[in-house]
């Protein structure tokens, strides 16, 4: 499963990825720390991997490969500004986008937006 996160800096990307592995990792003592420094990490959920990635301060996207992303075909992926993504953007992938609301900045607004028949259904079901 390929979910990347697109936002502003702020929007909550980090804290719905905290709340995404928290939810299915059922660890009171898990630490969801955002991998802005290490670009990702990777927390294990009965044999099967969640990579959370933060590509916010990767340079060019020719270091993709050298990431350990999309090394596990069974794994979860959210990714963080999968915009550094470019060429290596999975074609089949739910998008997230979650923007301020103009109203009240305390407030997000989602869109969510599957691309590929797996993720257009799960958008429906969303």
């Amino acid at each position: 499963m390929i979910i990347l996160l697109y936002g502003d800096l702020g929007t909550g990307k980090t804290t719905f990825t905290k709340g995404f592995i928290k939810s299915l990792i059922k660890d009171s003592e898990l630490t969801v720390t955002s991998p802005t420094f290490a670009l990702v990490r990777v927390y294990d959920n009965n044999n099967n991997k969640i990579y959370h990635a933060d590509l916010y301060r990767l340079s060019d996207p020719e270091e993709i490969p050298y990431v350990g992303l999309f090394e596990d075909s069974e794994g979860i992926y959210l990714i963080e500004w999968p915009e550094r993504l470019e060429y290596y953007l999975p074609e089949e992938r739910l998008e997230i986008y979650l923007y301020y609301n103009k109203e009240n900045i305390t407030i997000r607004d989602i869109e969510i937006i599957g691309v590929g028949e797996k993720y257009k259904k799960l958008e429906e079901e969303l």
